[in-house]
């Protein structure tokens, strides 16, 4: 996907489908997961229904770049830990504003809603923000191409709480 424009929703949920099972390989080795596996649905949605999804979850009236949904413990006992939804045009605009490409910011967010649904909270506590921080961090360094990092300078190793922390330093 690389050299190329920027793919559509479609071509780009794709991509990331076929990516996950790597990253979870990835995070069930850093985390210890449990035997049952760790998996996920994956869904990109446009602005319109980012915006609708987190007023309706979280009472904010704004689109946001990821959110997850964790499944039924029925459900997350067989490995389906539930839902990570990721607005396609905030995603895009935000790749454009760190100088990453739109599949490496796509990344970033799965993995940062992989570990929301592993129960890790960044808003719950200090601990967890700094564990979580740790972990997406851990991971996008086991798991990005070096050809990424090389092509981004790095920052495609900065995970999403590292670079929000940073973005809040510097205004």
């Amino acid at each position: 996907m690389r050299g190329m424009t920027e793919p559509t929703l479609e071509v780009l949920e794709s991509y990331l489908n076929e990516k996950i099972e790597s990253l979870v390989e990835v995070l069930g080795k850093l985390l210890e997961l449990p035997e049952h596996g760790f998996g996920f649905d994956l869904k990109l949605v446009h602005v319109e229904a980012m915006k609708r999804l987190n007023y309706e979850y979280r009472g904010k009236d704004v689109p946001t770049d990821v959110l997850s949904f964790s499944s039924p413990e029925v459900f997350s006992l067989q490995g389906n830990y539930g839902e990570i939804v990721i607005c396609y045009e905030v995603a895009s605009q935000h790749a454009r504003e760190r100088g990453l490409s739109l599949e490496m910011e796509a990344v970033i967010l799965v993995v940062h809603g992989a570990l929301h649904l592993l129960g890790y909270d960044h808003e719950k506590s200090e601990k967890d923000l700094k564990d979580m921080a740790d972990i997406e961090s851990l991971v996008l360094k086991q798991w990005c191409p070096a050809s990424w990092v090389s092509e981004s300078g790095g920052r495609c190793l900065t995970g999403l709480i590292e670079r929000v922390k940073s973005d809040s330093e510097e205004t």
